[in-house]
């Protein structure tokens, strides 16, 4: 009789809760891995899609800037020495004189319909900025600079493509350039390049 009443119960192994925890760890497993994705995700994918969706438009600003006899940069905010600032445009050097665009455009040789073309082109490469160098010799270099990242990205300044006859240095892959300390650049087409830079 004592081995009857001590003798102990057979238990059933727990199905539902090891499923339900094994469900639960290959979510959490899953979010945590499309996070880590997500988070380091490089941006070069992106920059790399923008670039061919807008190379029309980006070659179009690359011979336009480097056809100009004097002016060295034209963007939303600036041409050449002359910057957009609270609805004036104000002369690097000299910011207690203000202009309005007609007097701007004649200071700086650039005319409405060639400073119209710029901005539409800009507007179409998703940019807000295009300079070379301004130094004869150098051979054909310069910058297409993008519109920042969107807020929530890692910080960092805005990307840039740039166009030159030789490659920039440092020239690294897209994924080293991406995460490189200083300023880094990556091959994009012949001539064209992604520069990153965390300083």
């Amino acid at each position: 009789m004592s081995r009857l009443f001590f003798r102990p119960t057979p238990r059933r192994a727990p199905r539902v809760r090891p499923r339900a925890a094994t469900a639960t760890g290959v979510l959490i497993a899953a979010c945590v891995g499309l996070g880590l994705f997500l988070r380091r995700a490089p941006s070069d994918v992106g920059m790399e899609r923008r670039f061919v969706a807008h190379r029309v438009e980006l070659e179009r600003l690359r011979d336009m800037i480097l056809a100009e006899p004097v002016v060295t940069s034209v963007g939303v905010d600036n041409v050449g020495d002359y910057w957009f600032f609270d609805g004036r445009w104000v002369a690097a050097g000299n910011r207690f004189a203000t202009f309005d665009r007609r007097e701007m455009l004649e200071a700086t040789g650039l005319s409405e319909e060639r400073h119209r073309d710029y901005l539409t082109a800009l507007s179409a490469a998703r940019a807000y900025r295009v300079l070379r160098k301004p130094t004869a010799g150098t051979g054909r270099w310069g910058r297409v600079v993008l519109f920042p990242p969107a807020k929530g990205e890692a910080a960092r300044r805005a990307p840039t493509f740039v166009f030159s006859e030789r490659p920039p240095e440092p020239l690294l892959s897209f994924d080293k350039a991406q995460r490189s300390h200083g300023t880094a650049y990556a091959r994009l087409a012949d001539g064209w390049y992604a520069e990153f830079s965390h300083r």
